[in-house]
């Protein structure tokens, strides 16, 4: 069974943070092996038991990856191969919103994009100091307690609450419009050209925002067949946007390397049988912003 716990970080991180979340799974010696697919999202992954075994590139099956303590997984842009797991697994995870390693550390997209990164070669020794913390902390509140000072230590060092307002809500638009605005939308939301706004995107995000409106449609018809599973496939794709079943079904290939059918057979490790969530780390901790 996986058990999970999720908690929201403090308000000011809210533009670039989505949750944390602490999870416990056993594979009972067995090896689960789960597709590594196509999300917006990013992380940072504290393993404290065992570690992701490994994950094998998707056309020669080869390992490309083997798993670290603190893992920065980059947003997904297509299907990247196999993820193994094996052993008993404790993790903590840090998830943030499209531009949110970016915000915050100053990291390029593309250093991480369709990668997954020691968290200690590209960040700096505050990361382990975090990791050793999040060891001795005795449950999530706490632990979101020390990635809430973690994380806004480096967001106002770099300033970025409001020099990046009009950006994120243009991800958003895309992100809370479920991957249905057209690009003349955005462009006039933004008031710069496709080119200019493209440039922009490929930079914060990693990826186009026409690929970025096909991801969030994946994720988006992913979730609503798990949520309504007796709903066909020929209603999904109508509801999410889609053309029509062929569309959703070459884009779930490219995305996930599965067919719509074949994907949502498939349980997500990352899934929960067993969750609760919880309101903030803290609502008593004050920051001064300038």
């Amino acid at each position: 069974m996986v058990t999970s716990s999720h908690i929201a970080p403090n308000p000011i991180l809210s533009a670039y943070v989505v949750n944390y979340t602490l999870r416990q799974f056993e594979t009972d010696g067995l090896d689960i092996k789960r597709p590594w697919f196509a999300s917006y999202q990013t992380s940072i992954t504290f393993f404290f038991k065992d570690k992701p075994i490994n994950l094998r590139d998707p056309i020669h099956g080869k390992v490309i990856k083997k798993g670290d303590c603190i893992n920065i997984l980059g947003l997904n842009s297509e299907y990247n191969g196999e993820m193994t797991f094996n052993g008993s697994y404790l993790f903590f995870e840090m998830a943030f919103r499209p531009t949110g390693l970016h915000d915050i550390f100053g990291i390029p997209a593309a250093t991480t994009l369709n990668h997954i990164v020691d968290g200690r070669d590209l960040l700096d020794i505050n990361i382990q100091v975090l990791y050793e913390r999040l060891c001795e902390a005795k449950n999530i509140r706490e632990m979101g307690l020390l990635a809430d000072t973690y994380l806004l230590n480096y967001l106002l060092k770099r300033n970025q609450l409001c020099d990046n307002k009009n950006f994120l809500k243009i991800v958003s638009t895309i992100i809370n419009s479920f991957g249905k605005p057209t690009l003349d939308q955005l462009t006039f939301q933004a008031n710069m050209s496709n080119r200019n706004l493209e440039r922009q995107f490929i930079d914060k995000v990693g990826v186009s925002p026409k690929h970025l409106i096909c991801m969030v449609r994946f994720n988006l018809a992913l979730s609503y067949k798990r949520r309504n599973p007796t709903l066909n496939w020929t209603s999904i794709a109508a509801e999410c946007g889609y053309f029509d079943q062929m569309h959703m079904i070459r884009e779930f290939k490219h995305l996930s390397g599965n067919t719509p059918s074949d994907l949502i057979k498939i349980p997500l490790v990352t899934g929960s049988d067993k969750s609760s969530h919880l309101s903030t780390s803290s609502d008593l901790v004050d920051f001064c912003i300038s």
